[in-house]
């Protein structure tokens, strides 16, 4: 994941890295819901169609979307929440 924030930053892409770490962080949430949302968050940002679509040109493309499936891999890893979608209230 510190790599995707990594490049995101270097290319101008701080909206995008904050939100990242933003979601990264929920993921040790005491909150089942909370963890479950930031997988889902994650999973929707390391699609192609959104993170993959901006122009990181330090790496080649298929590189970048394996980093990218790697980091949201690593999301539902790290928390012990089932990535389901969260339900909202």
């Amino acid at each position: 994941m510190k790599q995707v924030v990594d490049l995101l930053t270097a290319h101008g892409f701080l909206e995008e890295a904050a939100a990242l770490e933003r979601e990264s962080a929920k993921l040790t949430h005491q909150d089942e819901v909370e963890r479950a949302s930031a997988i889902w968050e994650i999973s929707n940002m390391c699609q192609p169609r959104w993170l993959g679509d901006l122009n990181v040109s330090r790496i080649p493309l298929l590189e970048w979307f394996a980093l990218l499936g790697r980091a949201s891999a690593w999301a539902r890893t790290t928390s012990k929440t089932s990535p389901v979608r969260p339900r909202r209230v």
